[in-house]
């Protein structure tokens, strides 16, 4: 049920995001939220579900702005 409540929440009418500017990844955060103002890396959770420890890494590493811009050109 959590994998399909993952992509039906932009169409949900209490989602606070604009679904246009949501870039599913499904693994392992749920989504990228490009808006106007700011990026958010959003995961959706149903019911009692808990983050995993990926996620929980991931989130630690965003709260501490160890986050970064890179460009790869070839």
């Amino acid at each position: 049920m959590g994998q399909t409540a993952e992509k039906l929440a932009p169409f949900l009418s209490d989602f606070k995001f604009d679904p246009q500017k949501c870039q599913f990844l499904g693994q392992p955060i749920d989504y990228i939220v490009f808006d106007d103002t700011e990026v958010v890396f959003l995961e959706v959770k149903s019911g009692k579900a808990q983050l995993s420890s990926k996620q929980r890494k991931i989130k630690k590493l965003i709260k501490e702005k160890n986050v970064r811009w890179e460009e790869y050109r070839i």
